[in-house]
């Protein structure tokens, strides 16, 4: 059965439902949006307190290879082009870690955005205080 099959009583009620049914989604996401950064947040609060380190490490021998090269070849070009996927300001002093950090936020942007934004909506929250 398709909705041309139905009667318009029936089509009415059945846009309804189906209009109720997005409504209660889109509640949901917002609801674990809010969660999220109220997550973040508190994380956040613990990086302030000391609880939590406020560095991240992993191991990865090509990627600290990877650059270990773009630093000593002084690859300003890629520095640039990550800093301005990750809306940042460029650095022209640029060092690992910076580097490391507009990647990261970058890789957020393109997809992930709604993480990225949360986080920023969390750090907001707390500087606000």
């Amino acid at each position: 059965m398709t909705d041309s099959d139905l009667s318009e009583d029936e089509k009415r009620k059945l846009t309804a439902m189906r209009e109720e049914e997005t409504h209660g989604s889109q509640l949901e996401t917002e609801a674990d949006q809010s969660d999220f950064v109220d997550a973040v947040a508190e994380e956040l609060t613990h990086v302030e307190n000391g609880e939590l380190s406020g560095s991240v490490s992993f191991y990865d021998p090509r990627g600290a290879a990877l650059i270990a090269a773009l630093q000593n070849d002084d690859r300003d070009d890629v520095a640039r082009a990550l800093a301005e996927a990750a809306g940042g300001e460029y650095e022209s002093t640029w060092d690992r870690s910076t580097l490391l950090r507009w990647a990261f936020r970058a890789a957020l942007q393109d997809h992930a955005p709604d993480v990225l934004k949360d986080a920023q909506t969390a750090q907001a929250r707390l500087t606000d205080f």
